[in-house]
């Protein structure tokens, strides 16, 4: 009787045993209600953190990432960087430093960033940590002496900028040696303007001039009219140890990648301009967009005069107020490139105005207190005086207007011309409302619950969006075909 008591006892307590054991076993690691910390509250660029927290409930031996994010308002943050971290027990404790690139990558704030930490499993399969504190990093170490002094774009060759063209961003500076420079470019619109590209650089050991090479380009211009119609008012913001620096506006014109610069307001130009200076009289059924492509001159080359354009860029230098281009005078003296033909002009002071042309000053005052066409709209630079009232870009021979074309004033010169602007229109009309419909679409199958017939309608309405779009690409194939028809049996 003993023996089964003893034996009975013994089988208890492994049966406890064994229960427990599967228990732990199968126990999930969670992180909820668990929040990491910083052991600092500000730190400089360079410098490591530490971020503190708990194991969480069953997570000893686990692996966990830990992404930080820069704090935006209404955007949730920008990604930076993720650190990996395996839980052990008792507190936990992940080094992070916060590079120039980081902060670059975080949105390159002027002065400093918040950045906060988000803790989830690896793979990620249940609730995260608590979000952390927000960490402050100031954009540059205590005690730095870097100063932006100026910022401002240059080209070197002849024609007219366009898209495509090697466009370079100067940035000046005094003890800058081997800093980092963040570069946005800006769209200056009616209303708020926003980026549309962006670039960085690094100064050298002198720490006092930057020069960046930007391909002039629009993929990041999500807006399907600004793409394709007026011009693009360009200039960018250079930024580096909590300063910034903005450059003059420079001007592009839309659709001008193939060299037109007048292919920009929406309906065929009868006179095509060119970015070399040709014009070109359009005839019934051409494409103004591809009649300029062998008048493109040097417009999409980094080396002066390089096209089969206007070229003959000089170094000349300033002497008396005039425009000097012989070396042996020149020699030690700051120089700049200059057509040929502007040598021994006069050097005016200027700005570009608020229609991107150069204004200058009428007694020559390198304030512009005289011309009120440039108050506030520094930095104010010296151009030959045959340049003033001229876009920038354009030589003293010739000029070009940036215009949009009047719809009313000559109107289109052929079927082709109407078929194109509605199709085009239709075109630029149909994205935002194929999203509408495809957002109502998708409410309806959310909303639908039991009821099949909404969900019948939801696809519905996706199928014909869908045709739709079908429909109006392949339109604007048709006639493009119709045309080549058309020009091919003229020609026979």
């Amino acid at each position: 009787m003993k023996l089964a008591i003893k034996l009975g006892f013994i089988g208890l307590l492994a049966f406890i045993g064994l229960m427990n054991f599967n228990y732990t076993e199968g126990a999930t690691c969670s992180l909820a209600n668990i929040k990491p910390g910083w052991t600092k509250t500000t730190i400089n660029i360079g410098d490591t953190v530490v971020l503190s927290m708990a194991p969480g409930e069953n997570c000893v031996g686990q692996n966990a990432l830990i992404d930080i994010y820069a704090a935006r308002p209404f955007s949730g943050g920008y990604y930076i960087k993720t650190v990996p971290i395996t839980f052990q027990s008792g507190s936990n404790n992940a080094l992070i430093i916060f590079t120039a690139a980081d902060y670059i990558k975080g949105g390159n704030d002027s002065v400093y960033e918040n950045v906060y930490a988000d803790v989830k499993l690896n793979p990620d399969n249940g609730p995260h940590m608590t979000q952390s504190d927000y960490l402050r990093v100031n954009s540059a170490s205590s005690g730095s002496t870097c100063q932006l002094t100026g910022a401002k774009w240059s080209w070197n060759f002849s024609a007219i900028p366009i898209l495509g063209s090697p466009i370079h961003m100067i940035v000046s500076a005094t003890g800058c040696a081997n800093y980092t420079v963040a570069l946005n470019i800006w769209e200056d619109v009616t209303g708020t303007d926003y980026v549309l590209d962006s670039a960085q650089g690094k100064f050298d050991s002198t720490g006092n001039k930057l020069d960046v090479k930007w391909v002039a380009n629009n993929k990041n211009d999500t807006s399907v009219v600004s793409s394709g119609i007026a011009n693009y008012d360009l200039y960018f913001i250079a930024s580096a140890n909590g300063k910034q620096f903005q450059s003059g506006t420079i001007i592009i014109p839309a659709n001008s990648e193939n060299g037109c610069i007048n292919c920009n307001s929406g309906l065929a130009p009868s006179v095509v301009q060119c970015a070399d200076g040709t014009s070109i009289t359009r005839g019934p059924a051409q494409d103004s967009y591809t009649m300029c492509v062998n008048n493109i001159g040097d417009a999409h080359s980094d080396v002066p005069g390089s096209g089969p354009g206007p070229g003959g860029l000089v170094d000349a230098c300033i002497v008396s107020n005039k425009y000097v281009c012989d070396a042996t005078t020149c020699s030690g003296k700051p120089t700049s490139k200059i057509s040929s033909s502007d040598c021994d002009t006069t050097a005016a002071w200027s700005c570009i105005d608020a229609n991107g042309k150069y204004a200058c000053s009428a007694a020559n005052k390198p304030d512009m207190s005289d011309q009120p066409l440039c108050t506030g709209r520094g930095p104010f630079t010296q151009i030959p005086a045959s340049h003033c009232g001229q876009f920038p870009g354009a030589t003293a021979t010739q000029s070009y207007q940036y215009t949009i074309t009047n719809p009313l004033a000559g109107g289109p010169e052929s079927p082709f011309d109407i078929i194109n602007i509605v199709s085009r229109w239709l075109f630029n009309i149909s994205i935002p409302l194929a999203v509408m419909f495809i957002l109502y679409a998708g409410f309806l199958m959310l909303t639908a619950g039991p009821n099949p017939a909404k969900v019948q309608e939801a696809k519905k309405i996706i199928i014909n969006v869908v045709l739709a779009l079908a429909i109006i690409l392949i339109g604007r194939g048709f006639i493009t075909l119709i045309k080549s028809v058309i020009e091919l049996g003229g020609q026979g």
